[in-house]
């Protein structure tokens, strides 16, 4: 979906500097944070994922009331 060789693919100018975006859309840097190109990548969800990933459900064994 890259239209130009070093372009911005939201704002449609040509740049030396892109940054590919987690929605695998080129921007440059005034159109790299999500709300100015409309991104469609669900980062809460992502944020989600990774904490239910990283820290497991830990449950040890009950005492036995004397």
């Amino acid at each position: 979906m890259n239209t130009a060789k070093h372009g911005c693919q939201n704002c449609r100018r040509k740049t030396i500097m892109t940054i590919t975006c987690k929605c695998n859309m080129t921007v440059c840097i005034t159109c790299r944070h999500p709300d100015n190109h409309k991104c469609t990548f669900d980062f809460q969800e992502e944020a989600k994922q990774k904490i239910i990933k990283e820290n497991p459900v830990i449950s040890g064994e009950k005492l036995e009331r004397i």
